[in-house]
């Protein structure tokens, strides 16, 4: 395996620090295995030097090998037809243009436009990924920012650089004018030299790449401002770039996810910015490495409260009184615990945590995170029928169980003031757990006299089990679960939910309805007022998906009057439309061919809200396994905090049904 990178570096007037930038990548890639000679950098990157450094990457670039794709400079984003602000227009890649400000971007032309577009950029990962999933792309620009008009009766317009003198430099520059007609005729050409390619790009976001993005989709990214007693060689960078660098130089990557690096980054003072840094993508991966490491119910910190915030509310599934352990990562990037902390309040969107007694505050600080202990009421009951109450198995059941607080295991037919999530049946000395009424996976013996040691690993893969079933449902009953008072949206969007068929929009679905594997569905959001939209996918098998991959850590922004459809890559109503394909579960988790419960739950909320704390793999084939190790720098708190907002939600399951291909109606 080889470590490669292609590192662009696109100056620009009113830039200082984009040559830094590519030195401290350089520095960090270094650290981390990658060779001198597979360091290709490009600077200054303009549209022909990025198009030639793509293509020396996609010629080198072998299976096995992870690639990083890195990028310093401007961004921009401005309207297909900035003229018509009325129209209502789908969102997609035909009704806005989001690009790379290349080095040379002012000398672009009808004929010759000179942005490096997201659509092209997506095209070089599907390129990539084809060849090596094990793909990060970073990008330390912004998408969005101020549109500075001028006449467009001149020949040619020169762009308005935004002074930075005044606060810390922006990495956006706002564009109108006759670019738009240039970033048109450039989408055009490209929908009829590449169109196939675009339509067979996966829906939402490549699957397998990372992307760690110096800000959101609608949020400015800046350089370091110079501080008031700056050394005599302190130079500006990229404000999340030197943040990356200096996390990538101290982990060991074989301890540390992205979604840890991306909680060093995003917790860093970033010195009064607006910079919003997200992370998307299978981010569970350890660093240029395809090994996950899956934390169930981890949730994200934030450290500007004293006490701490956990970044996620009751649509979380969080509650009041729930206990977590707050984390930092050690010197080598494992986690430590620093004490314990208990949900005193909590919001659609955050919950705050009331210190214990033996909680380091002053331990946290960027990278921290909360796993959760003990919960203050069980979420789901699992019945375990036939065994004794009183017997030795039922009680290593139910110890393990309930150990945590989030399920109560009664015995069969007992009453239980939580839903009931799964049942263990036990019958002819083996376990197996179902789940409304389907069998999950096969029924595996089960002697604790004889053979304690296997038996215990057996409810320890149950107990997994059972708490990925109930989350499950604890997600598929968020619909019908009450919403404080203040926190309840009457969104007046319209949502629709159908079929995808040859790539066109096919029949409107509706709760009950059956579907068979294979078969591919999308939703359509049109909405009067900005919104933000998840929808997660709960499978047969308890596994859970966040469908809105395209914008993962805050759901994806509909501005008002924008539409949105889930796996529509363009706006161009002649591109395919790829939807979302449903599979059954494997055989071997799943036998029973009939039809499967399935659920798509939609939350539309006016505040973004991160819900990737639900996604969880589905049931897992038993194996006995290690459990993995329960996993001081500086305080980031800037008094007095702000107000704990809250975003308003409103939340809608659909309820429906997969069958085998061969299964009859």
């Amino acid at each position: 395996m080889t470590r490669r990178a292609l590192l662009l570096g696109a100056t620009a007037p009113n830039l200082d620090g984009v040559e830094h930038d590519i030195e401290l990548m350089q520095a960090a890639l270094t650290y981390h295995g990658f060779a001198p000679e597979h360091l290709d950098v490009v600077v200054p990157a303009t549209r022909a030097a990025i198009e030639a450094g793509v293509e020396r990457l996609l010629e080198a670039v072998e299976p096995g090998d992870a690639v990083v794709l890195y990028y310093s400079g401007h961004g921009s984003k401005l309207d297909a037809d900035p003229r018509d602000r009325s129209a209502q227009v789908p969102l997609g890649e035909a009704s806005y243009h989001r690009f790379l400000v290349a080095s040379d971007f002012e000398e672009s032309t009808d004929e010759d436009f000179r942005g490096y577009t997201s659509a092209e950029l997506s095209l070089d990962l599907a390129a990539l990924t084809r060849v090596t999933p094990n793909v990060i792309a970073i990008m330390d620009c912004c998408f969005a920012g101020r549109i500075f008009r001028a006449s467009e009766d001149e020949q040619r317009e020169r762009l308005v650089w935004a002074d930075g003198s005044s606060g810390p430099p922006a990495r956006h520059v706002g564009i109108d004018g006759p670019w738009a007609r240039h970033a048109q005729r450039h989408y055009d050409r490209l929908r009829q030299t590449r169109g196939l390619e675009l339509d067979r790009r996966a829906a939402e976001a490549n699957p397998h790449a990372i992307r760690l993005l110096a800000s959101s989709a609608s949020k400015p990214a800046f350089e370091t401002p110079r501080p008031p007693r700056a050394e005599a060689d302190w130079r500006p960078a990229g404000v999340m770039t030197r943040a990356l660098h200096d996390i990538l130089m101290r982990v060991d990557a074989e301890r540390t996810t992205w979604q840890q690096l991306g909680r060093h980054i995003y917790m860093t003072p970033q010195r009064g910015t607006l910079q919003r840094v997200s992370i998307e993508g299978p981010y569970r991966r350890l660093l240029f490495s395809l090994v996950e490491r899956e934390e169930l119910g981890e949730v994200d910190l934030s450290l500007e409260r004293a006490p701490p915030t956990l970044t996620g509310g009751w649509v979380a599934d969080i509650a009041v009184g729930d206990r977590f352990e707050l984390r930092m990562p050690d010197d080598r990037g494992e986690p430590r615990s620093v004490g314990t902390a208990r949900v005193r309040a909590l919001t659609s969107s955050h919950a705050e945590l009331a210190a214990s007694g033996s909680l380091d505050v002053d331990a946290l600080g960027p990278g921290a995170c909360a796993r959760p202990l003990t919960y203050a009421r069980p979420r789901a009951a699992i019945e375990i029928a036939g065994l004794d109450p009183a017997s030795p198995g039922f009680a290593l059941l139910d110890a393990r169980l309930s150990a945590s607080g989030y399920l109560d295991p009664i015995p069969a037919g007992a009453e239980t003031s939580a839903p009931i999530a799964g049942r263990i049946r036990h019958a002819q000395g083996k376990l197996q757990l179902l789940a409304d009424e389907v069998a999950l996976e096969r029924a595996r013996s089960f002697a604790p006299a004889g053979s304690p040691a296997c038996a215990e690993l057996l409810v320890e893969h149950l107990n997994d089990a059972c708490h990925r079933v109930a989350r499950a449902m604890q997600l598929r009953r968020l619909a019908r679960a009450p919403i404080p008072a203040g926190e309840d949206l009457d969104p007046g969007a319209a949502l629709s939910l159908f079929t995808v068929e040859s790539g066109r929009k096919g029949r409107e679905l509706a709760d009950g309805d059956v579907l068979r594997s294979g078969a591919a569905i999308s939703l359509a959001l049109q909405t009067p007022t900005t919104l933000f939209i998840n929808a997660l996918l709960v499978d047969p098998d308890a596994k859970i998906s966040l469908l809105t991959r395209s914008q993962q850590s805050g759901g994806v922004e509909v501005a008002a009057r924008e539409g949105y459809v889930l796996g529509q890559r363009s706006g161009d109503p002649d591109a395919r439309l790829r939807g979302v394909e449903l599979t059954r579960p494997s055989p071997s988790i799943i036998a029973d061919p009939g039809p499967l419960p399935l659920t798509l739950v939609v939350i539309l909320s006016d505040g973004p809200l991160d819900l990737r704390r639900w996604q969880q793999r589905g049931i897992s084939r038993f194996a006995p396994r290690d459990a993995l190790a329960a996993p001081r720098r500086y305080r980031n708190i800037t008094p007095p905090p702000p107000p704990l907002n809250s975003a308003r939600v409103h939340v809608t399951a659909h309820q429906l049904s997969l069958q085998t291909q061969d299964h009859p109606s």
